[in-house]
């Protein structure tokens, strides 16, 4: 059965409406007609649906079943810096796989990616992230917030843990970081050129610790989704049978 997710499809009389872009992937790329049946997940739901009709400008789809879907338990932020190229849509890809809950672009002071059109690339990124929960069945992918500089995101609220990748010693394992009572974290991943001085400093005076993932250097577009996938693991839904 086909699955997509749709973030807010317009729902009434026991039907889903849904928009010109969703109709298009189904109609033109996937190839569905009227009579088609479809999984249709949303923030906290996934409806069974039969798709009824299809106009010039969306689709309707008869609700055959509804069922809800329990909120993560655990929640992840990753804020990373932005790599060079396509690299960031593919780590949102992933991210939405693993189970991150927020994603937030950052630009540092050595950020060299400084997208232009962010209303543009903030569509394209949350697209992104809705394809690839319908393909993982994920009906809580994350949230792509708009890039934001370090002290604007160092203002934001801080979690249970709050860890930072760093290239200078002294650093902690993660592992000896874990807190079973923990029911947020933020993982803060910077660009390839590494972080300032002054960034640094400010990222620890508002509580960050630096954390260790082993002997092995990661790129910047990794880091974050091999720390995210074990603190799912050790904290979140990787560990439900």
């Amino acid at each position: 059965m086909v699955r997509i997710f749709v973030r807010e499809p317009a729902v009434a009389n026991g039907k889903l409406v849904l928009d010109h872009a969703t109709k298009k992937r189904l109609v033109r790329v996937m190839r569905l007609q009227p009579g088609d049946e479809i999984e249709v997940m949303t923030s906290g739901k996934r409806w069974k649906c039969r798709l009824e009709a299809v106009t010039a400008g969306s689709a309707v789809a008869e609700i055959l079943e509804e069922q809800s879907a329990a909120p993560p338990g655990f929640r992840i932020t990753l804020a990373q810096a932005i790599p060079k190229g396509d690299r960031f849509e593919w780590l949102i890809e992933k991210a939405t796989e693993i189970g991150v809950h927020e994603i937030v672009p950052l630009i540092t002071e050595r950020t060299i990616a400084r997208p232009a059109g962010t209303e543009a690339k903030l569509q394209r990124w949350n697209k992104i992230a809705e394809q690839a929960a319908g393909q993982c069945e994920n009906p809580f992918p994350p949230v792509i917030h708009a890039p934001a500089s370090l002290a604007a995101f160092l203002k934001t609220a801080a979690a249970d843990l709050n860890l930072l990748f760093h290239e200078d010693a002294p650093a902690e394992p993660l592992t000896a970081l874990l807190d079973r009572n923990a029911r947020s974290t933020n993982i803060v991943v910077g660009p390839e050129g590494g972080w300032t001085e002054t960034e640094s400093q400010s990222m620890e005076a508002a509580g960050y610790r630096r954390i260790l993932l082993g002997p092995r250097v990661m790129r910047s577009e990794t880091a974050g989704l091999v720390a995210a996938a074990i603190l799912q693991y050790e904290l979140g839904d990787l560990r439900q049978q």
